[in-house]
């Protein structure tokens, strides 16, 4: 009766093992593995008390972009 015991948990375990282990066999990626994440980019602009504008952006590869415009009166020349 203890071998039978033994038995079926031994084969109960392997049967449950496979069953979890049978939709990583299948070789086709998830759903949520193809899509890819919405891009958000970012632009950030403040005036300096010079009257200049300074522009951040952030792009879609996560790099920074920075513009300055000069303020009236403050153009080079």
């Amino acid at each position: 009766m203890r071998r039978l015991r033994r038995f079926l948990a031994v084969v109960g375990a392997a049967g449950v093992m496979g069953a979890m282990a049978a939709p990583v066999a299948s070789g086709r990626p998830s759903q949520a593995a193809v899509e890819t994440p919405p891009v958000h980019t970012q632009q950030h602009t403040v005036t300096l008390i010079t009257g200049d504008t300074v522009s951040v952006s952030t792009g879609a590869d996560g790099k920074y972009a920075v513009e300055v415009e000069r303020g009236a009166g403050r153009e080079p020349g």
